[in-house]
């Protein structure tokens, strides 16, 4: 009605209305809220009502999606609407042609669930009907485990920690590693714990309980069982992929526990991403003596490869493993390597998904076919203060900055009773608009379901 007035709708008051009236306490993710605002622009602008204007936002060269020609009656708009296809390609949803692919491995690993919940059934005497040949896996893979594993007292000493890297006077960092060191020993003990009773209850020396069954089922699916979920950190990895991960994470704890914070943090192996950069945050405004909430990160980016740690070497230590008190220096001394960045953290081990890195252009780019996740760059995030970062961005002239979330999984979900599974955001130059990526899911990973 307005329209025929010749008046002028409000678009951005009708973009307002559908997004955060309609759907706002519906979507109450912050991440999904952008996308669907990005996806209302496309719909509702001044070329919506343009002949001929693509309904994919430009984003793809298939005309068929497209606003339709005047036409003198409604039954015209209704025959076009009902010739349109029903199958929809990606590109049309602004999505990469390799989300069929995404989609694929989806519907199999739901088929082969739930294949699986239907040959071996939900509970019962699933333990009871195991042959010899699975009890003998069972106990295997326990002994091996156990073994690699060992205790938390095999991989950092607590009270060394203690002693060479103190919390107080404000180490941030090192307040970060003892929290890692206590999570990472609750969970060793868990796994322990459990393990030796299931190998009892195999033995018949204890009682097979309800739980220690449900577990030696996850086992032999290779789940990671859901009491060891409870106190681990955020994975969908399959248990035996699991242990090795677990295993990659105490050796680069093991090392920083051992020589320091590293120059190049591999983010995968921190039980807390978060709290690790929180820390680097609270320092930089420790220092400049303001409020963490006037300070934020820049972001570089670095193609080539590091080594985690320096590890100063002793005349000794070449032919001979150092002494106690010449550990003790070698210590001291790697924890205040001049070689790490002075401020900010360089981390590595993301990835990219639904996109790839151009490390010579230093751009993000389309991935490439049959592509799904591509290697990320080393990222340097270098705290600044807010003013100083928002005059800085200004002066960037010929890119767009697309804000992109980092995540701990390929999932995005967060478990109930876990941290959040978003990390923080990391902004990556682009010759392309942030809506191009905001609307086909683009994100950072920090460990690939696999």
């Amino acid at each position: 009605e307005k329209l025929d007035r010749g008046g002028v709708i409000n678009l951005k008051l009708l973009r307002y209305i559908i997004g955060e009236c309609n759907y706002g306490g519906k979507i109450t993710d912050p991440i999904d809220q952008r996308c669907l605002r990005n996806i209302l622009s496309t719909y509702i602008c001044k070329d919506i009502s343009s002949p001929g204007y693509s309904l994919a936002g430009g984003m793809t060269e298939d005309s068929t999606f497209k606003v339709p020609p005047e036409m003198e009656e409604g039954e015209g708009y209704q025959e076009y609407i009902q010739n349109l296809p029903i199958d929809l390609s990606p590109e049309v949803l602004g999505m990469h042609p390799n989300t069929e692919i995404s989609r694929g491995v989806s519907e199999k690993n739901q088929l082969l669930e739930g294949l699986h919940r239907a040959i071996n059934g939900h509970s019962g005497d699933n333990i009871q009907r195991l042959g010899s040949n699975d009890t003998k896996k069972l106990e295997t893979f326990i002994e091996n485990t156990l073994e690699e594993i060992r205790s938390p007292d095999a991989w950092f000493d607590m009270q060394n920690v203690r002693e060479l890297f103190p919390v107080a006077g404000g180490h941030m960092y090192n307040a970060a590693l003892h929290q890692e060191c206590e999570r990472y020993t609750t969970l060793l003990t868990t796994l322990i714990s459990t393990l030796t009773e299931l190998r009892h209850a195999i033995r018949g020396e204890i009682l097979m309980t309800d739980n220690l069954e449900k577990m030696a089922e996850e086992i032999k699916a290779d789940k990671v069982p859901e009491v060891w979920k409870t106190v681990s950190y955020l994975t969908e990895r399959t248990l035996t992929s699991y242990v090795k991960d677990l295993l990659n994470r105490l050796d680069f704890i093991r090392d920083w526990a051992t020589y320091g914070p590293p120059r190049i943090w591999w983010l995968p192996g921190v039980f807390s991403p978060s709290s690790l950069i929180t820390a680097a945050l609270l320092s930089y405004a420790r220092q400049q003596e303001v409020s963490v909430d006037d300070v934020s990160f820049e972001f570089d980016f670095e193609s080539q490869p590091a080594e985690h740690f320096s590890r100063p070497q002793t005349a000794s230590s070449a032919s001979a493993p150092p002494t106690a008190r010449e550990d003790m220096e070698i210590k001291i001394r790697s924890a205040r390597s001049p070689r790490r960045p002075a401020e900010g953290l360089c981390i590595k081990g993301v990835h990219i998904e639904g996109a790839r890195w151009d490390s010579k252009a230093k751009l993000l780019l389309e991935c490439e076919g049959q592509q799904l996740c591509s290697e990320g760059p080393i990222v340097w995030l270098k705290p600044k203060l807010r003013k100083d970062q928002a005059a800085s961005v200004r002066n960037a002239v010929g890119q767009y900055q697309y804000e992109c979330p980092l995540y701990q999984t390929q999932s995005r979900r967060t478990t109930p009773g876990h941290t959040s599974n978003f990390v923080t955001y990391i902004q990556i130059p682009t010759t392309m608009k942030p809506t191009h990526w905001v609307i086909r899911g683009v994100g950072m990973i920090l460990q690939l379901t696999e």
